[in-house]
């Protein structure tokens, strides 16, 4: 792009914070404020859609990359409001709360940013990720995603990762990583591939779209209070995506199923885990409790259980014993 990018508003940023998406009421509610663009079509479960295309794409069958966030948070159901502060660079909450919500708050900014700069390609808003990706999973099965080789998630923690691997496999390969850390490099990030990657939405579309990785975004300590974002970064970040180009980013070579570099995918620094706290699973299926969704988020939990019940009782996703 020619011209510089036109960034949204931080205060803007803020306030999207202050309003938690612990339910689908809230999560509607979010959409009505901030996801009314007409534009938007939306699916039979409800994720939201919009394709830009623009004339470097004219000769061609359009961009080939799916943009993608997620609305809801990981707050308690009964949260309506967020306490938010930013001081010298850094959003935060307190301890009133149990997350600030910048997963994936910041994700959703990224995007509208893109947007607003018109950068080509498919930009999704998906449902419920932190219940085990229902949204995501829903519109991989059930919509034609024939046309794009890339499904690119701003829900990262950290400043540096481009995942390659999601659930111990591999999901994207080591030259998409390679080329699209080289093209952030020459706006003056510094990304590069990663196996420790472990669940967000380009995740579901396993066998649907060849690439599927996460971003990182700045944002720390996901999931609990002491849950921050590096707003300074965020404008770097939001520069950047809207200055590069997405477009001729390689397929490469990926195995199915192959292992992690990562000795252990469950140990993460920042609480890297891309699902919610059991106590906010179970909080959330009770208040669900009369409606449908309820199965899925049944079985979402014992996914969780499963997987996080046999650690050892000092690792930190330990959950004991079900």
């Amino acid at each position: 792009m020619d011209n510089k990018p036109t960034l949204l508003d931080e205060d803007l940023y803020l306030e999207m914070l202050a309003m938690p998406r612990g339910t689908k009421d809230l999560q509607e509610l979010f959409i009505r404020t901030y996801l009314n663009d007409t534009r938007f079509k939306r699916d039979d479960y409800g994720n939201l859609y919009l394709n830009i295309v623009n004339d470097a794409y004219v000769l061609s069958k359009g961009p080939d990359t799916a943009f993608m966030c997620h609305i809801d948070t990981v707050h308690q159901p009964s949260l309506t409001e967020v306490p938010v502060y930013a001081q010298q660079g850094i959003a935060y909450t307190d301890n009133t709360v149990n997350c600030l919500g910048a997963d994936c708050t910041t994700g959703i900014f990224i995007l509208l940013t893109m947007i607003e700069n018109q950068v080509p390609g498919l930009y999704c808003f998906f449902l419920d990720e932190e219940v085990g990706g229902l949204g995501s999973q829903w519109a991989a099965e059930n919509l034609n995603w024939g046309e794009y080789n890339h499904a690119i998630s701003f829900d990262r923690f950290g400043t540096q990762s481009i995942i390659t691997h999601q659930m111990n496999e591999r999901t994207a390969s080591d030259e998409f990583a390679d080329e699209l850390a080289e093209r952030f490099f020459a706006e003056g990030l510094d990304y590069e591939g990663d196996a420790s990657g472990v669940f967000t939405d380009s995740y579901s579309f396993e066998g649907v779209i060849h690439n599927r990785t996460n971003l990182s975004v700045g944002y720390y300590n996901q999931h609990t209070n002491s849950e921050i974002q590096d707003l300074n970064f965020l404008l770097e970040l939001c520069n950047a995506v809207c200055t590069i180009s997405w477009a001729n980013l390689p397929l490469g070579n990926i195995e199915p199923y192959c292992e992690s570099d990562s000795p252990d995918f469950y140990h993460d620094d920042y609480f890297g885990t891309g699902f919610p706290l059991v106590d906010d699973l179970l909080d959330l299926l009770n208040y669900h409790a009369d409606e449908p969704i309820v199965d899925d988020i049944e079985r979402g939990l014992e996914f969780l259980l499963q997987k996080y019940s046999n650690l050892d009782e000092d690792d930190p996703f330990y959950i004991g014993k079900n």
